[in-house]
């Protein structure tokens, strides 16, 4: 009985030292924390836009599919695809033999014609002839006339010229080849500057401006970014997808970019002058709510505040933070309000 009585005693300061011990380890952990690293940037003042970004496809200045305006076997070639030409060269020559007969024809007829109606000129001033036979032989005159011009535009059309300076596109002409009058021969397009058009909506539409700069990029030039600049703003949206066209103009006197290449364009717009902002990667989504965490000595505050407009890299703050303050860009999901970091 008695030792029992003694267990009894003894369990009660066995488990008060337990605890006194316990407590004090908790204690000494809490006040050896480990600081945790951070990365941190200051708050910058400057400029910010938004930035709409669009794809679209490299289209040409000028580009058009020649069809010979006359049928007839192809007698000389003189390009090729790819070739450079200039306005009015001569591309492909047709045989000229029966348009060159024909001409001789429709020419003797329209000399013989405008005999005849000199004559009759004067035999009517001399009432030798009746009105009506003097406005035969003129009526006669003019059609001569005018199918000798056609003649003559049919010899000439056995050439065919480049409308304007550019580049051979496509070409399906060979010498000996028969081709008929509208089938398509060959494509010449100019490169000289290349656009790709870009559809705003109703946000931007009224900011957009002409002389406007994008920044272009080209999935076949990595790396690389363009200038380019708005030269056409349509009038009215679009019936279906009631967003507006706008064209975008890049220079391409170098003859490095080709027509469908895969644009990308970057206009800006909404731009404010003299703002605070910071890095996108600083700012934590809460439910309704925005925050980052300031470095302050060594340790983290949690400060809610309020975004504007961004670039997709920087983020304007209107409200809940002051200039050259550091805010954590990277290591914030670690931390709590108060939290003890170091800077890397």
């Amino acid at each position: 009985m008695n030792r029992k009585l003694l267990l009894l005693s003894i369990v009660p300061i066995i488990i008060s030292v337990l605890a006194a011990g316990g407590c004090g380890r908790k204690t000494d952990a809490v006040a050896t924390a480990p600081e945790i690293p951070v990365k941190v940037t200051t708050v910058q003042k400057g400029s910010l836009g938004e930035v709409f970004v669009a794809t679209g496809a490299l289209e040409a200045n000028q580009e058009v599919t020649i069809t010979p305006k006359v049928s007839g076997r192809i007698a000389k070639v003189h390009v090729k695809m790819g070739d450079y030409v200039t306005a009015n060269q001569i591309l492909v020559e047709l045989e000229p033999d029966d348009y060159a007969i024909g001409l001789a024809r429709a020419e003797a007829s329209y000399k013989l014609s405008k005999e005849n109606y000199e004559r009759s000129q004067k035999l009517f001033a001399e009432k030798i002839i009746s009105p009506q036979e003097f406005e035969r032989t003129q009526t006669e005159l003019q059609i001569n006339e005018a199918a000798y011009k056609q003649a003559k535009n049919q010899l000439d059309d056995t050439k065919i010229r480049a409308p304007f300076s550019g580049q051979i596109g496509f070409s399906d002409a060979t010498p000996g080849k028969l081709v008929g009058q509208g089938a398509p021969l060959l494509s010449v397009v100019d490169l000289s500057t290349v656009f790709v058009t870009v559809n705003l909506s109703d946000s931007y539409i009224s900011q957009a401006k002409i002389g406007q700069t994008a920044t272009i990029s080209l999935s076949s030039f990595p790396g690389e970014t363009f200038t380019g600049k708005i030269v056409q703003i349509a009038p009215a949206a679009d019936k279906v997808s009631k967003t507006f066209p706008v064209k975008i103009a890049l220079d391409n006197s170098s003859r490095r970019f080709k027509a469908g290449m895969l644009a990308e364009a970057k206009l800006i717009f909404n731009e404010k002058n003299d703002i605070l902002k910071i890095p996108a990667e600083a700012i934590i989504d809460e439910i309704g709510t925005k925050a980052v965490y300031v470095v302050e000595k060594d340790a983290a505050h949690r400060r809610i505040v309020t975004p504007g407009v961004t670039d997709g890299r920087m983020v304007e703050i209107v409200s809940g933070l002051a200039e050259e303050e550091f805010v954590v860009i990277l290591g914030q999901n670690n931390l709590e309000d108060g939290s003890k970091v170091v800077v890397k």
